[in-house]
């Protein structure tokens, strides 16, 4: 190999060697998070816990359970609820099954959970059918 061609081959490893160093894994989502959620209503504010368990992350998917919610006023409820998902880019997705209400079998819609996982915590919005814009933190359990 010519000197050239040793410098150019030292050149193209550097480059590599730094594009692997600034390209970041996304965090290993962790199998259970707990966390909650704070419930507003015109005459009422409470923080409501939510639990997400059995998570699974295979490639970009992800498979789970809603092992704890209940809506504000305690009609709708989600016990062992799967959902399914993604986890791209440190980007967490969800949506669940849907939710029937405990008192009369009504439809209450799917949770989603759209949020970003950083630092051991996961952090975004949160919400039942059309009502998903609520903040959540969640970290793992």
């Amino acid at each position: 190999m010519n000197r050239s061609s040793m410098l150019i081959a030292l050149g193209a490893a550097a480059v590599a060697s730094a594009a692997a160093t600034t390209v970041r894994a996304a965090e290993r989502l962790p199998e259970n998070l707990i966390g909650q959620y704070a419930s507003r209503s015109e005459h009422l504010s409470k923080v409501i816990p939510v639990e997400l368990s059995n998570i699974k992350v295979t490639g970009q998917k992800v498979t789970g359970v809603v092992s704890r919610y209940t809506n504000g006023n305690g009609t709708c409820a989600a016990n062992s609820t799967p959902f399914t998902g993604t986890y791209k880019d440190g980007v967490l997705s969800i949506k669940s099954r849907t939710i029937t209400s405990r008192r009369n079998g009504v439809n209450c819609g799917r949770i989603v959970l759209n949020a970003k996982v950083s630092g051991g915590r996961v952090v975004g919005t949160f919400g039942l059918g059309a009502d998903n814009g609520t903040p959540i933190e969640l970290a793992a359990k």
